[in-house]
C-alpha cells in the first residue's frame, strides 16, 4: 500500500515537465516568427560610434544633387553675362573698324578729287603763265614797233606825242629808245614833263637793276 503514491507520482511529473517543454519550445517558436516579420531598425541597430561618426563613402563625400545644380545654374548665367559682354564688345569693335574703313575711303576719295584739283590748276597755271608769255612777247613787239617809229620821227613832234600819253605807257616808250634818240625829244617837251619822265625813268631803271642783282629764288 506505501508503494502506490510513489508510481502515480512519476507519471504525473513527467507530464508536467512534457507540458512545460511544450510551452517553452512554442514561445520559442512565437518569438522566431515575430522576430522574422519586424526587421530591427536601422537607427536602433546603429552603434553609437556610427551615429556620431558617419562614416563617407569611398572617393570622398558625395555631392549634394540640389547644390551642384545650384552651382551649375549659377556658372552657366555667369558664363552667360560673360559671352553676352563679349559679343557686345566685338559687335563695337566690328561697328568700329566699319566707321573707319568709311572714313578712310572718304578721305581717300577726297584725295583723290584734291589730286585732279591740283592737275587742273598746274594744268590751268601753265597753260595762263603760256598766254601771259605770249602776250608779253606780243605787247613787247608792239612797243618796240612804236619806239622805232618814234626813233624815226623829228623831236618836235615825238615831243608833242609824248606830251599827250599817260606816265605808264610814256614810260614803256622811252624805256626802251636809245639815249641819243631821247634827248632831243626830252628837250623838245615842256620842262615839267620831261622832269617827270626823267624822274619815273629812273626808278624804274633802279628797281630794274635791284631785281637784276638779286639771287633767283
Amino acid at each position: 500500500m506505501a508503494r502506490r503514491p510513489r508510481s502515480i507520482l512519476l507519471p504525473l511529473t513527467a507530464a508536467v515537465a512534457t507540458l512545460f517543454l511544450t510551452i517553452k519550445v512554442d514561445t520559442l517558436w512565437q518569438g522566431l516568427a515575430v522576430a522574422s516579420d519586424h526587421p530591427p531598425s536601422s537607427h536602433a541597430a546603429a552603434t553609437p560610434a556610427s551615429v556620431a561618426f558617419p562614416v563617407e563613402p569611398p572617393g570622398g563625400p558625395r555631392p549634394n544633387p540640389a547644390t551642384s545644380d545650384a552651382s551649375a545654374s549659377l556658372c552657366s548665367v555667369e558664363e552667360m553675362a560673360v559671352l553676352q559682354e563679349l559679343a557686345g564688345r566685338r559687335d563695337a569693335l566690328d561697328a568700329r573698324d566699319h566707321a573707319l574703313d568709311e572714313r578712310t575711303d572718304l578721305l581717300r576719295a577726297a584725295e583723290v578729287r584734291i589730286e585732279k584739283k591740283l592737275a587742273q590748276l598746274k594744268a590751268l597755271k601753265t597753260d595762263m603763265n603760256a598766254q601771259i608769255e605770249r602776250r608779253d612777247a606780243m605787247e613787247e613787239q608792239e612797243i618796240l614797233s612804236l619806239v622805232k617809229i618814234y626813233e624815226t620821227m623829228k623831236a618836235k613832234s615825238a615831243a608833242k606825242i609824248f606830251e599827250t600819253l599817260d606816265m605808264p605807257t610814256l614810260l614803256l616808250v622811252v624805256d626802251r629808245m636809245k639815249e641819243r634818240k631821247l634827248a632831243p625829244v626830252l628837250a623838245a617837251m615842256s620842262a615839267e614833263k620831261a622832269q617827270a619822265v626823267t624822274v619815273e625813268l629812273a626808278k624804274t631803271r633802279s628797281m630794274a637793276d635791284i631785281a637784276a642783282d638779286e639771287p633767283a629764288g
